[in-house]
């Protein structure tokens, strides 16, 4: 299984909110990330620069 890279929300509603990445859509500049917080893993779309990668 591929490692998918963990990112951060760092504006809007869910600011704080850490999650790995699920998805990638480039022509709608956005990113769908799968939440660590819910067990059931649910997934959230995002803007880019709504988000910031975690190191």
């Amino acid at each position: 299984m591929p490692t998918r890279k963990k990112i951060r929300v760092i504006s809007g509603p869910l600011a704080g909110l850490e999650g790995n990445i699920y998805k990638v859509n480039k022509k709608r500049k956005r990113i769908t990330i799968m939440s660590s917080l819910s067990p059931d893993g649910k997934h959230f779309d995002l803007f880019y620069e709504n988000v910031e990668p975690v190191e």
